[in-house]
């Protein structure tokens, strides 16, 4: 859920900023950032009604399926190593600590930012990254709307 939320966030920034760069595309840029007014809050009521619909069926997709692994974004941020062991394994992909250490040192947004000709893509400029702060009440409002279709993908709420 969270991955999906923050892909779907920096996809939202990335069409903010094509639509100034690119004025005779605007509109199309502004509608892929949640609408005309491309406000984030229209954005995000999108994702978030798109999400209700779309994590029941997956769920009830992969339930009982031995050849899905389902990896949380909470998980992979917090032990970045140990999740992508467990995704070779899954695989059934050897691998060897070094290896995994590289993944995760050029997995970095930062990392992926230096090697890209668009580094903006990102979103590591600070005041992008302020811009596309989601205000507290909008935060619960949207949790609200979610709350059964995440915990019918497993999260403690």
């Amino acid at each position: 859920a969270v991955v999906a939320c923050g892909v779907t966030f920096w996809r939202w920034r990335h069409n903010r900023r094509l639509a100034e760069e690119e004025p005779e595309l605007a509109e199309l840029h502004l509608n892929l950032a949640g609408g005309r007014d491309g406000s984030l809050e229209a954005f995000a009521a999108s994702v978030v009604q798109k999400f209700c619909k779309w994590a029941p069926e997956f769920a009830d997709s992969v339930a009982e399926r031995s050849n899905v692994l389902t990896v949380r974004y909470e998980e992979l941020t917090k032990s970045p190593s140990q999740q992508f062991g467990k995704v070779f394994d899954f695989l059934g992909v050897p691998t060897d600590p070094d290896t995994l250490n590289h993944i995760v040192k050029n997995s970095t947004r930062q990392a992926m930012a230096n090697k890209s000709s668009q580094p903006a893509f990102f979103g590591l400029d600070p005041g992008a990254r302020a811009q596309a702060q989601i205000p507290e009440a909008l935060r619960s409002a949207l949790l609200a709307d979610a709350r059964d279709s995440m915990i019918r993908l497993g999260y403690d709420l």
